[in-house]
């Protein structure tokens, strides 16, 4: 046993359980002292250096021209962002940003194409979300019973939407409900993909119970959307030949449907109350309209790193009053951050880099289990970034599983290319070997 962890397959499946473990209970952890957020980060950024180190071959010396030109997009946002605080703000935040960028390549790059090359980690990574995700499941299904801490760790329950749903939604050990659904839902994808490809075993059927106890409980309606809306595209798909541009317009079009169809929602029996359609957006159009407005003010340079939380704070008491209650806060919307912290360039990049991840993998969803898991991922990703914030290059569980399969999502097609030519040689190679034949040996 010891042998083979110390072999280098061994150490980097350590490395990738520690990581899906250390990243979930930093965010547990920071939620009960915010200083141990930075020592956790750094922890987390080690293991993916120890990874990288280890894995170097695979990760890099495979990679072709194709597979560079397919991260274009990703790098022209690294650099857009980077210029933009480095050239135009001259943050004080170099370090922050520099683990950022650090982590998102590590991450967004050399994660995926290890994977690509060396399919055991990949299905191991699987299997350590799924089973990560079980265990904060099912606490989550004790914080929606009434249960305020579990060894120790407080659980930061909403009970004032017991309202809604008869009961609290639940954050289990997490930071908050809304971080308990976006990690339930990714997992339960996971959990899904498990389950068409190989044999259900009690555990597994369990744990993806366990999963979706957690993502109910948790009430998380982006995540909940995302969820739902990811599975029924990846179904659909599969049974019809639409292009992969039609497919993404449908998926956006179906995610963003909350900010214009919310109403429609209540008249499903039993759906209204649970998803709080009578609370409409939760104050995000007031926040919305003030990003906007300070947006329209520096379009191109915004304010800075981390300034949204910065303007929230300041202005709590207006944005109080226009019934948006987390002042002090990012603005529930990933793309007016980006665009408020560093401008709609950086932030139209950061839209593309997404778009282009789902077209990338919606093109291949009928021919590749790997890109129908990696579709509907990253529809539950955007689902989450429309309504809450998600940025490349953080620490945090959710934060690496997309960065992950937004990396896998952009060298699909090139992958899959590379793997029909690999079997049509082999399949020629073997029809060359074969004994003549007459044509008609009837």
């Amino acid at each position: 046993m010891i042998r083979t962890l110390l072999t280098v397959p061994g150490l980097s499946k350590s490395i990738i359980l520690a990581l899906v473990v250390i990243s979930t209970a930093s965010t547990t952890l920071f939620a009960v002292n915010a200083g141990l957020e930075t020592p956790m980060q750094g922890l987390c950024l080690v293991l993916l250096v120890g990874f990288f180190l280890l894995n170097t071959g695979a990760a890099l010396k495979k990679v072709t021209l194709p597979i560079s030109i397919s991260y274009a997009i990703l790098v022209l946002f690294f650099v857009l962002w980077l210029c933009n605080e480095f050239l135009l703000h001259r943050t004080s935040s170099v370090a922050l940003i520099t683990v950022y960028a650090v982590g998102a390549f590590l991450t967004a790059v050399v994660l995926p194409q290890t994977f690509f090359e060396r399919r055991g980690y990949f299905n191991f990574f699987i299997w350590c979300v799924i089973f990560v995700g079980a265990v904060v499941g099912a606490t989550g299904i004790l914080g929606s019973l009434g249960l305020n801490s579990l060894f120790g760790l407080p659980m930061f329950n909403k009970y004032g939407y017991a309202r809604y749903a008869s009961f609290p939604a639940s954050s289990g050990i997490l930071d908050y409900p809304e971080t308990l659904g976006a990690q339930m839902a990714l997992s339960f994808i996971c959990a899904l993909y498990m389950m068409v490809r190989s044999k259900p075993t009690p555990l597994l059927v369990l744990s993806t119970l366990l999963i979706a106890g957690g993502l109910i409980t948790s009430q998380g309606r982006a995540a909940i959307l995302g969820a739902l809306v990811g599975i029924g595209a990846v179904v659909f798909a599969m049974r019809s030949r639409i292009p992969a541009a039609a497919l993404v317009a449908i998926v956006v079009l179906l995610v963003l449907s909350p900010i214009y169809a919310l109403n429609l929602i209540s008249l499903l029996p039993g759906a209204g109350s649970y998803l709080r359609a009578e609370t409409g957006l939760s104050g995000r159009e007031g926040v919305w309209n003030f990003a906007l407005f300070y947006i329209g003010e520096h379009p191109l340079r915004g304010y800075g790193f981390q300034s949204s939380n910065m303007y929230t704070a300041m202005h709590g008491d207006f944005l109080r009053r226009h019934g948006f209650p987390a002042a002090g806060a990012s603005f529930h919307n990933t793309f007016l951050t980006r665009a408020f912290e560093n401008g709609i360039l950086v932030s139209g990049a950061y839209i593309g880099v997404l778009l282009t991840a789902l077209y990338r993998a919606g093109g291949l969803v009928r021919r590749s289990q790997e890109a129908a898991l990696t579709f509907a991922m990253l529809v539950v990703v955007i689902s989450i970034s429309t309504f809450r914030d998600i940025n490349i290059g953080g620490m945090r569980q959710i934060v690496i599983y997309s960065a992950v399969f937004i990396g896998a999502a952009l060298q699909l097609p090139v992958r899959y290319t590379r793997l029909r030519e690999k079997t049509s040689s082999y399949s020629r190679q073997r029809t060359d070997r074969l004994p003549a034949t007459s044509q008609y040996s009837g």
